[in-house]
């Protein structure tokens, strides 16, 4: 369902010509279907996106604080902890 938003307000218009958006799912292949799990847009999906940026750089500011105080040793700790809570970070 899309958000009703005061569309001149966000846009400088009232008629909306295109939109943002971040849909979740799967694509079976095989059977050429798709199922959508979850569907964002404008602001929420942005949102979204960015706390998984911001994740990543507060992960990476906490191993160089670990390196900094501690060390290389704990450094990679803290980093290979990270990767098993985020998968996402080993690539």
């Amino acid at each position: 369902m899309i958000d009703r938003v005061d569309l001149g307000e966000h846009y400088g218009a009232d008629e909306r010509t295109s939109v943002s958006f971040l849909e979740f799912g799967s694509i079976d292949f095989s059977r050429r279907s798709k199922t959508t799990w979850g569907f964002l847009i404008d602001d929420r999906a942005y949102d979204f996106c960015m706390v998984a940026r911001y994740v990543k750089d507060l992960m990476s500011f906490e191993w160089a604080q670990a390196f900094q105080n501690n060390g290389l040793p704990t450094a990679i700790g803290t980093w290979n902890h990270a990767r098993e809570l985020l998968p996402s970070l080993a690539g």
